[in-house]
């Protein structure tokens, strides 16, 4: 029987070299492994306690029984119940995992859907699926995490994550996961400085990017990235980071 699940597809962007460079480098290995378990394992996005308000209870209680998920090859699959706790879940650990991915250098795209699945442990099919996989595969065409109508209509329900939903120029909503990891620690005064350190490392390894001989497909992608970059660092002047000049 289908279950309304919040659903979402992402796919690692150049994932194969990555790999690849782990064949040379083994320290890679734990660290890929880190990466793709956030969308799952959670991290607390608090380091004060108890947590702040607007996480919810169940999610604090017991946050791996909300999400099921597989990984394959360079793509990760994620479900969850609709509740409060499973937005959250699905929300959070796409935004963590991403951004552990951007530390080592690595884009990725997607989409996040609602609708019908089936998933259990060994097996995940159903239209939630498929709109998720065309949203990444036939609609966002770069390096963001595209948000169908019908979960932003039901993630309005729950205020705390719906500022991370940025729209682009097309008109489509994404997850502005930069703006999410520069807030995830408002509470810590420590934090700012973590999160200038954060996104410097990022304006250098973008920047490297767009200065390499890629072909255009990929320089677009990458273009696109830089001119996202720049809209969160004017956004959070209080960071002090530069923005990138795009060429």
């Amino acid at each position: 029987m289908y279950e309304t699940r919040i659903t979402a597809f992402v796919d690692l962007l150049g994932f194969r070299d990555l790999v690849e460079k782990s064949r040379r480098d083994a320290s890679l290995v734990p660290q890929l492994v880190l990466a793709l378990e956030a969308i799952y394992d959670g991290y607390p996005a608090w380091r004060t306690s108890p947590p702040p308000p607007e996480v919810p209870p169940e999610y604090v209680d017991d946050r791996k029984s909300l999400i099921r998920s597989h990984t394959f090859s360079d793509s990760i699959l994620v479900s969850s119940e609709t509740t409060v706790a499973g937005i959250y879940a699905v929300v959070k650990g796409v935004c963590f995992t991403i951004t552990r991915l951007l530390g080592m250098g690595q884009l990725a795209r997607g989409g996040i859907a609602l609708g019908d699945l089936y998933h259990d442990e060994r097996i995940v099919f159903g239209p939630a699926l498929v709109e998720a996989y065309d949203l990444e595969h036939k609609t966002a065409n770069c390096p963001r995490i595209l948000l169908s109508e019908e979960f932003i209509a039901l993630a309005r329900e729950y205020e705390e994550v719906t500022p991370y939903f940025r729209r682009d120029s097309d008109g489509l909503f994404f997850l502005d996961v930069l703006s999410w990891q520069i807030d995830s620690d408002p509470q810590d005064h420590g934090w700012l400085p973590l999160a200038r350190r954060w996104m410097e490392s990022l304006r250098s390894d973008t920047e490297a990017r767009i200065h390499s001989k890629e072909d255009e497909r990929v320089h677009d992608k990458n273009v696109w990235f830089a001119r996202y970059f720049n809209e969160v660092v004017r956004q959070h002047s209080e960071l002090g980071v530069s923005t990138i000049e795009i060429v």
